[in-house]
């Protein structure tokens, strides 16, 4: 494979996204006193762990196959600004409300900083510097939101039964529903501010490509 700054690129988020993840499951399982099949479920009940996941899938296909389909699904503007939005919102509400209240030490300092800093900014630098510039419609906003939907509908579930919230502006069991109802409307419109940016980014793009094209 000829080396270019992108597969480069590719090569440094496939290596960074896989070890944190790994790293964070042997930290995980380390840590935890519960039985395995319960400590995989909490480690993927987080939202970071998921998107992570997502993020480093989608590079992994971009770099090692992508000419397959799903390389081809990833590499589409629509889908890589979804995945892209994600890993803004994972960074945001860490840094923001979660940092000042979690204290990591040792490798889980690193893997935190990995996933919830490391990773969103490869998103966001792979979306700007190397994904097609395509416009995107206004309407993509509602099928991007599915994905945030149905994770804060299965953690409220599972929670039920589970006490397990992996969030704590989410736990019904501390806060009640109506807070966590109001907490998850405030996400939901960072979700949707999010995707109304890069959508209007996307226009700006796109316009600015066609105006050097007809030069």
């Amino acid at each position: 494979m000829k080396i270019t700054s992108k597969s480069l690129f590719l090569s440094i988020s496939v290596l960074t996204g896989w070890l944190a993840l790994i790293l964070q499951v042997c930290i995980t399982i380390q840590e935890s006193q519960l039985p395995l099949w319960q400590t995989l479920g909490i480690y993927f009940s987080y939202f970071t762990i998921l998107t992570n996941i997502m993020a480093t899938v989608a590079f992994s296909f971009l770099l090692f196959s992508a000419k397959s389909t799903w390389g081809i699904f990833f590499g589409q503007n629509r889908v890589f600004a979804a995945i892209t939005i994600y890993m803004v919102v994972v960074a945001a509400i860490y840094n923001i409300l979660l940092r000042p209240i979690t204290h990591p030490t040792g490798l889980g300092k690193l893997t935190n900083e990995m996933m919830h800093v490391m990773m969103p900014l490869l998103s966001l630098a792979y979306w700007i510097i190397f994904v097609k510039k395509e416009e995107l419609e206004w309407n993509l906003i509602w099928s991007w939101l599915i994905y945030p939907f149905l994770y804060v509908c299965m953690i409220l579930v599972t929670g039920n039964f589970s006490s397990h919230y992996p969030y704590p502006f989410i736990n019904v069991a501390k806060l009640g529903y109506q807070q966590v109802l109001l907490n998850s409307v405030g996400v939901a419109l960072l979700f949707a501010s999010l995707c109304l940016v890069m959508i209007r980014l996307s226009k700006i793009r796109a316009k600015a490509r066609k105006d050097t094209s007809r030069q």
